[in-house]
């Protein structure tokens, strides 16, 4: 919203500057219009949307496309609704403020699709401390993912703690909660899991009917994952991927906690 309405400002002196040099209004708008929008472009890919550089040409493609559909479709309801213009700037400010959010929904889907959330992992053990992981990294991550071992997979893991599940969603509680159950037999700790996670993710190496987890996963009403090592082939699961909501590569070895290659 600062990024926008600075633009508008950003556009506002620069079309009352060309006036002044003796340019049309119509054309001085159309020169000042699109420095407004590289500001917002700009200023949004370095500090609300982490572009990589490798697609930015293509998010600015889609910036301008939604840019202009805006700008149209304010001219649009300006003339349809009658409005009563009051000068340039107010008409802008007005105009584009009602129709903020609908830009910035197409700007979310298509200019910015490409940007990179962060999450904080942590072991659904005794061993960390929530309220420690809370007080340094507050509401900052974009999802908690959640990491569940047991014994079935690795040797000497530390204890499962599911129930430990309610208290990081209840710290986290605006946040999705990921949970990667790393078992032969994650059916077992679903009950657990389940109510306070947003996506459940289990293991193609497991030894359970696959198709019927990611089942009672989505009876839930939750997103189903499928987890993959590093030494599975894509297509040994190829027709699970497609029931999945989400796949998820783990990594090759757990943490030297469990010491064990999965």
């Amino acid at each position: 919203m600062f990024f926008g309405v600075f633009s508008l400002f950003l556009e506002f002196i620069i079309r009352a500057y060309l006036i002044t040099l003796g340019l049309d209004q119509i054309l001085a708008t159309l020169l000042a219009i699109p420095c407004g929008i590289m500001f917002a472009f700009l200023t949004n890919v370095k500090f609300n949307f982490k572009i990589p550089k490798s697609r930015r040409n293509q998010a600015l493609v889609y910036f301008v496309i939604v840019s202009c559909f805006s700008g149209f479709v304010q001219w649009l309801l300006k003339n349809i609704l009658s409005f009563e213009s009051l000068n340039y700037e107010w008409d802008r400010l007005i105009i584009s403020g009602s129709i903020f959010i609908m830009a910035y929904i197409f700007h979310r889907k298509y200019s910015f699709r490409d940007f990179k959330k962060v999450g904080v992992a942590i072991y659904a053990n005794g061993v960390e401390n929530l309220q420690d992981i809370y007080t340094k990294i507050g509401q900052y991550s974009d999802f908690i993912h959640v990491d569940i071992v047991d014994s079935s997979f690795t040797s000497n893991p530390e204890a499962v703690k599911a129930y430990r599940m309610e208290t990081i969603k209840a710290l986290w509680w605006n946040r999705e909660i990921h949970t990667h159950i790393m078992s032969k037999t994650p059916s077992r700790w679903l009950s657990e899991v389940v109510p306070y996670s947003d996506i459940v993710y289990i293991h193609w190496e497991c030894d359970e009917d696959i198709k019927a987890v990611l089942g009672t996963i989505h009876k839930a009403g939750k997103k189903a994952g499928l987890a993959l090592t590093m030494k599975t082939t894509l297509d040994d699961v190829k027709e699970w991927v497609a029931i999945a909501d989400e796949p998820y590569m783990a990594a090759r070895r757990l943490s030297d906690r469990f010491g064990q290659a999965i």
